[in-house]
């Protein structure tokens, strides 16, 4: 397989804007909000958090923005809206659409104008009373994390998993305890991971976990990008299409052909195609 084109990001970085003018003046990295023991409870809030940022989503966009969506994760192949086949849906888009996506109103078919902000963001802006102090930073650091590949070096059964983040080239200790009684060590993982207070979680896994073998490739990709650019959490958030197009490649639902162009199995690539893979 040719070296897939990741030279390129996305034509626009949505989130400096909402980074440097927001999160920049909110979070408060030296306090610490979790009393010993609390972790459990957070991943419990985070069910609900979500939850009530799919009504306030349901409730304040209009209703075309998830499909929109739905076709920019992943990486307008067509891919039907349905969890039964696209286990995606639940355990990663979800979460990238609540805290990642950022609306382009040039893109969108309706004539309202959206916030161009993430959806968990306008949520912080509008009701932010209405969450209490971990939460809030929850929401913070969730929106300035994004998806990387992950090397898992270490499994420890019930408890946790280390991972190397194969681009930004740092190793971590995930507490993960659902995650930790199937993953094995040498899988490779597509996830976003958050640090709260000292705690490392996953917040938004691929289902499917990648042989090691794909390793050498992602690693030929990280050091050639090096030379042309920073990689650093600001790469994952501009190169975020061409990662995700990367994964849609390794999952199987996307080949290369011997340009390095991105090619849906079975279609002709069009245009848009191939716009982030140039």
């Amino acid at each position: 397989m040719s070296t897939p084109k990741l030279n390129k990001p996305r034509p626009r970085g949505r989130g400096i804007r909402f980074k440097s003018c927001y999160l920049s003046s909110q979070t408060e990295p030296s306090s610490k909000l979790l009393a010993e023991g609390e972790l459990p409870l957070v991943r419990r809030l985070q069910g609900k958090l979500v939850k009530r940022l799919m009504n306030f989503l349901k409730h304040n966009y209009p209703s075309y923005v998830s499909e929109e969506a739905w076709a920019e994760f992943t990486v307008w192949q067509g891919l039907p809206w349905n969890s039964k086949t696209q286990s995606e849906l639940d355990t990663m888009f979800i979460p990238w659409l609540l805290f990642n996506w950022v609306p382009n109103n040039a893109d969108l078919p309706g004539h309202e104008y959206l916030p161009e902000m993430p959806i968990a963001l306008y949520y912080l802006e509008r009701k932010g009373n209405l969450l209490d102090k971990v939460l809030q930073r929850f929401i913070q650091e969730a929106c300035n994390q994004f998806f990387s590949f992950f090397l898992v070096t270490d499994v420890q059964p019930g408890y946790g998993i280390t991972v190397r983040d194969i681009f930004l080239d740092r190793e971590v200790a995930l507490v993960d305890r659902r995650g930790s009684t199937s993953i094995k060590s040498g899988q490779i993982l597509f996830a976003r991971i958050m640090k709260l207070d000292e705690h490392w979680v996953q917040f938004g896994m691929s289902t499917k976990a990648f042989s090691n073998i794909h390793y050498t490739l992602l690693v030929k990709i990280r050091e050639k990008l090096s030379k042309r650019t920073s990689i650093d959490n600001e790469f994952l958030d501009l190169y975020d299409v061409a990662l995700r197009r990367l994964y849609y490649t390794l999952r199987g639902d996307l080949t290369v052909d011997s340009a390095g162009n991105f090619v849906v199995r079975g279609k002709t690539p069009s245009r848009k195609e191939k716009q982030v893979g140039k």
